[in-house]
């Protein structure tokens, strides 16, 4: 069975009143419709929602150094992104008080993350809510946010078994885990499928012919087509959840199809990105980001720039 690859988790918590869209028009919040009394966001995901987890694990790839947060007031804070992520955007929607993020000592399985979680349930969220019931309340009112897979295909996929098969696997450990999480108290889950990973510019530099990896894309499709049945699976299960499904592959399809509509004038180059060692990299010493960063749809080889993270959302 194929494992789940490794993923970070992080509590974000965001200043309504912090200066959150500079140069971003508020009417790109509108893809995610979202309730604005959230009591807190939790998110589970991988590097497309890190805000600096990173930072903390020895082995992983990092983005705290510039040109990465060339527009978060000019300061590199972990994100692989010039400026917010796809989740910061959805906690400037939810959220009006400051916190901090959880930082991570290892590189954690999304069963270990949950695990944690619960502990941190059980032993500290008690501190600021000593009520049971007030904390079930808190978590049942709190959005749960999980943008996770695209590194399961990057990494982990081969066809020794085929794509369904593969797809089958992911999703059966993925269904546990979202179950574990009503479990414990959640109730409202966003959850993200796979974006068309054939089109990002790490895979477009190895197909020779600037055109997108379709056979990537096509390996990916058994999983997203089937994700939606396993959330209407669960929320049937449990008629108190909320499960809704974060489209991120229509999403880039569509920007692909129709990049004037969206006002990209660039989607399948890096605004950040060298060739280093015949892979495309967004490093001090190579790279220097383009001048037009909100027309670029990706920042570096394999993220999306602020502005296609806040259409998004």
């Amino acid at each position: 069975m194929a494992a789940l690859t490794l993923v970070f988790l992080f509590l974000l918590f965001l200043s309504a009143n912090s200066d959150e869209c500079s140069k971003l028009d508020s009417s790109c919040f509108s893809a995610i419709p979202m309730s604005k009394s959230a009591a807190a966001l939790f998110v589970f995901g991988d590097s497309t929602v890190d805000a600096d987890n990173n930072n903390y694990i020895h082995s992983a790839p990092r983005a705290n150094f510039l040109p990465y947060g060339i527009d978060f007031s000019n300061i590199p804070t972990g994100r692989f992104t010039n400026g917010k992520t796809i989740a910061d955007f959805i906690g400037i929607i939810l959220l009006t008080t400051v916190n901090c993020t959880l930082p991570l000592s290892d590189c954690w399985s999304l069963q270990t993350q949950i695990e944690v979680f619960n502990r941190i349930i059980q032993e500290d969220l008690p501190c600021m809510i000593e009520d049971p019931q007030e904390l079930a309340e808190y978590l049942a009112n709190s959005i749960f946010f999980i943008s996770m897979g695209a590194n399961n295909y990057t990494s982990n996929f081969n066809n020794h078994h085929g794509p369904e098969y593969f797809a089958n696997s992911l999703l059966i450990q993925f269904r546990w885990y979202l179950q574990t999480l009503y479990n414990i108290g959640a109730r409202n889950l966003v959850v993200n499928n796979i974006g068309p990973l054939g089109c990002l510019p790490s895979a477009i530099n190895k197909t020779g012919n600037g055109q997108c990896d379709e056979q990537m894309n096509e390996n990916i499709m058994p999983y997203n087509s089937q994700l939606p049945q396993i959330l209407k699976n669960i929320q049937d299960e449990y008629p108190n959840a909320t499960l809704t499904l974060a489209n991120s592959y229509d999403f880039l399809q569509d920007i692909l199809a129709d990049t004037e509509k969206y006002g990209f004038t660039d989607v399948k180059d890096p605004c950040c990105g060298a060739y280093v060692q015949g892979e495309l990299a967004c490093i001090p010493s190579y790279s220097t980001p383009c001048n037009n960063r909100w027309q670029s749809l990706f920042f570096d080889a394999s993220h999306t720039s602020e502005f296609a993270n806040c259409i998004f959302v």
